[in-house]
């Protein structure tokens, strides 16, 4: 069964929500620039996935994967 839906978006709804979700969350600002980028690109592509990278190698290796790993654990409050 095909199902035809017209998607509508409120930043100030999905705020909204947030805020009762997530109410010890206080950088609602960058919340709400994340929420209007991902409706923007969901716009223009139909979709919110990540695009193809530009084919550069990643500089995720399982060294750095460790050794962010060893910062959390023995200091979480650390900014990485």
């Amino acid at each position: 069964m095909e199902v035809d839906v017209v998607w509508t978006f409120s930043v100030q709804n999905c705020m909204k929500e947030f805020r009762t979700e997530f109410p010890e969350v206080v950088v609602y600002r960058q919340f709400q620039e994340t929420v209007s980028r991902c409706i923007k690109v969901f716009r223009e592509t139909g979709s919110v996935t990540r695009k193809k990278g530009s084919g550069r190698p990643s500089k995720r290796t399982d060294e750095t994967i460790n050794a962010v790993e060893e910062i959390m654990e023995n200091e979480p409050r650390t900014s990485i």
